[in-house]
């Protein structure tokens, strides 16, 4: 729970701020509802996760979608989940897929939602497949086409649960134990509620609590990791294979450091600003320096 407390606090910093030359528009929430993971698979086509900004543990299946650049929007929830659910990570490829990583409070599980119509109808994937440990905690979901995706968890029995599919989420194949490197004791996943995945062609990258980033190359069934040495890292980003950023949290989930990496992680440079500054979300923009 402590990395959900963490993250939804980092979150709540920004509620409330504005920024020149940036334009307010209604999600169309029908209640008061705060902003978490936004995934734009094209110019036109957003999507954007919600939270209920009152405590941390009232559910929220809500979700909003954009099909004009951001213009206007559209909410929803998915109904067929969990009244106990929150969300935890989404995967978008266009306007009419995308599936949602939740988590359900009362069973203590994660759940894995598919939509093929917009939104319009939710079917759930991975039943009894994937996160069936009463340890399981879902961390991130990632889909490169409507075909390839991966689903990364926290440590069941000293290795990272991790599930892959090439039919869009009908069936999943968990990784090989022997191609993950084992977990340390107590480490989990730093990036539950994840804002940003990570992702660059076929490599994905995580960052855990231990101060170490594992990445796969093949679309997550083959893993590396190194040691950064650093603390709880989150959130991690990257631009291409070579150049990175991240920030580290204490064991108190208090911000700690920024860094990046100029040599695809091998090292870091603390480059934290001096002046004030809130702590929040990172986001490589593409295309940009």
């Amino acid at each position: 729970m402590k990395k959900i407390l963490l993250v939804l606090w980092i979150i709540s910093l920004t509620t409330g701020r504005s920024f020149a030359q940036w334009e307010s528009e209604a999600t169309g929430f029908s209640v008061q509802r705060g902003i978490n993971q936004i995934v734009s698979p094209s110019a036109n086509v957003v999507w954007a996760t919600a939270y209920n900004p009152f405590t941390v543990f009232l559910p929220c299946r809500d979700y909003c979608k954009s099909t004009d650049g951001g213009n206007t929007w559209t909410a929803a929830t998915i109904t067929d989940a969990s009244t106990h659910s929150i969300w935890i990570c989404v995967s978008a490829t266009d306007e009419n897929n995308a599936w949602a990583l939740l988590y359900d409070f009362q069973l203590f599980t994660g759940t894995l939602w598919k939509t093929s119509d917009g939104g319009s109808t939710w079917t759930q994937q991975g039943a009894g497949v994937i996160y069936t440990s009463s340890t399981s905690f879902p961390d991130i979901i990632h889909f490169w086409d409507a075909d390839t995706g991966v689903v990364i968890g926290d440590p069941v029995n000293g290795d990272f649960e991790i599930y892959t599919t090439t039919d869009g989420g009908t069936t999943w194949t968990q990784a090989d134990n022997s191609n993950i490197p084992d977990a340390l004791a107590e480490e989990y996943g730093a990036a539950g509620f994840s804002e940003s995945v990570p992702v660059y062609h076929n490599i994905i990258w995580f960052g855990t609590n231990s101060g170490r980033i594992f990445k796969s190359t093949d679309r997550g069934h083959t893993w590396a990791v190194q040691e950064t040495g650093l603390g709880d890292i989150y959130p991690l980003v990257f631009k291409d294979e070579n150049n990175g950023w991240l920030q580290t949290y204490d064991a108190d989930g208090y911000f700690i450091d920024m860094y990046r990496t100029t040599d695809g992680g091998a090292t870091w440079n603390n480059i934290t600003p001096s002046e004030n500054f809130y702590i929040n979300a990172m986001c490589y923009v593409p295309g940009t320096q």
